[in-house]
């Protein structure tokens, strides 16, 4: 329709700002997966070096029985490492592998993740800012609705998002309106669906819909540090705990015998 320019502006634009949203959900998942790293490893040295050597010293008095599972834990990985080391990897590669080829696990975690607290809130403000800036562009750029509903159900990851835009379309092709097909979605927020709706009536939709892509743009960064703001005391909780067993498992054994010689 003549208005190649400006289209090609508008891509630019929005995978300018998917990629900085994209650093920044990777921003924040980069702390978490390191210190679990950081953590499993400390926590593997110990269990392979210093909790056989430290309770060696104990030989032929009676452990405890948290001291027995750790000294049990630390033969498994001294024996099986290369077992360990193989699950992990397998774990992580047949995940990736199901969640892109297997659609039924696909259909699990997506629904999954939008159940979880928190997560869930950074995963719809995310798709709402995608609706609406990806189907304001379509609007700008003169494609036809039902056209740009397909386009945005491929560009969709997640596997809800991906159906509903389908079944948006289709409700479209039966001559329904997009706030009729929004409404009673859980994966759209009414205030969004209100706005479509004014749009709509109004017919300047694409301006709308823009407002609330920059309204969501926003509104995702402060979801973000939420989720932040959450993860980190549950990740330090889980480290205390991991560190507080093995430090038991070491100094028990020396409270019983520190508690045997002056029974003596």
């Amino acid at each position: 329709i003549g208005n190649m320019p400006d289209a090609l502006m508008n891509i630019a634009a929005e995978l300018e700002n998917f990629q900085k949203i994209k650093g920044k959900v990777k921003g924040a998942m980069t702390y978490p997966i390191v210190l679990i790293v950081f953590a499993l490893g400390a926590v593997a040295v110990l269990l392979v070096k210093v909790v056989p050597t430290f309770v060696g010293l104990f030989a032929g008095h009676e452990l405890p029985q948290i001291t027995q599972w750790m000294l049990q834990a630390s033969d498994f990985m001294q024996r099986y490492w290369w077992l360990i080391v193989l699950l992990v990897w397998g774990s992580f590669v047949s995940v990736q592998m199901l969640y892109k080829y297997f659609l039924p696990f696909k259909i699990v975690v997506d629904t999954t993740m939008l159940k979880i607290p928190v997560v869930k809130w950074v995963i719809k403000t995310f798709y709402l800012y995608r609706f609406s800036k990806l189907l304001a562009d379509f609007y700008k750029a003169w494609v036809n609705p039902v056209v740009a509903l397909e386009q945005m159900s491929a560009i969709f990851e997640n596997y809800l998002y991906k159906k509903k835009a389908m079944d948006i379309r289709t409700d479209l092709e039966a001559w329904f309106g997009f706030a009729d097909s929004m409404e009673w979605s859980d994966l759209f927020d009414p205030i969004l669906v209100q706005i479509v709706l004014v749009g709509e009536r109004t017919g300047n939709i694409d301006e709308v819909l823009l407002k609330m892509a920059s309204f969501y743009d926003g509104a995702l960064e402060n979801q973000i540090k939420a989720l932040m703001s959450l993860i980190e005391p549950i990740l330090m909780g889980f480290v205390a705990v991991l560190v507080g067993w093995i430090v038991a498992s070491i100094f028990l054994p020396m409270a019983d015998l520190v508690n045997t010689i002056d029974a003596k």
